[in-house]
């Protein structure tokens, strides 16, 4: 894989840029947030905060030994649509990227209820699950 963007820089675009990064490849990853992989960071076995260091260590450990190139944009997909054999990606800025693929890692809200679970379970359920697809162009 050449060139990657990934939508979303919380722990799920984080630990995909990752691996990524130590496969080789190019990564473009879209997070208005400064910081990667803290902010959004949620989990039930461990403080916040301690879990956003951890998920930041990845990636610094990939920027040290992966071979792949890596850059953070602060800003936001708004569009992404496959074009001539590679998958476009438009930012709020109205920039357009270019890559071979796209990985969407920008989480989900917790949902009104679920059949069978009370709200506060379903929130929880929510929250510790999070979306993440990869589009391939071709």
């Amino acid at each position: 894989m050449a060139g990657a963007i990934i939508t979303g820089g919380g722990a799920s675009g984080v630990v995909a840029a990752a691996q990524l990064l130590h496969r080789g490849a190019e990564v473009t990853l879209l997070e208005p947030a400064v910081e990667l992989g803290w902010e959004y960071a949620t989990c039930s076995f461990a403080p916040r905060s301690l879990y956003g260091e951890y998920i930041r260590s990845v990636l610094d450990e990939a920027l040290r030994r992966g071979p792949g190139k890596f850059r953070h944009l602060c800003r936001r997909a708004v569009d992404a649509r496959v074009r001539k054999g590679n998958i476009a990606v438009e930012t709020e800025e109205s920039g357009m990227l270019h890559g071979d693929a796209v990985i969407l890692a920008t989480g989900n809200a917790a949902p009104a209820g679920w059949p069978g679970f009370s709200l506060e379970v379903a929130s929880r359920r929510a929250t510790a699950m999070r979306r993440c697809c990869c589009w391939e162009a071709g």
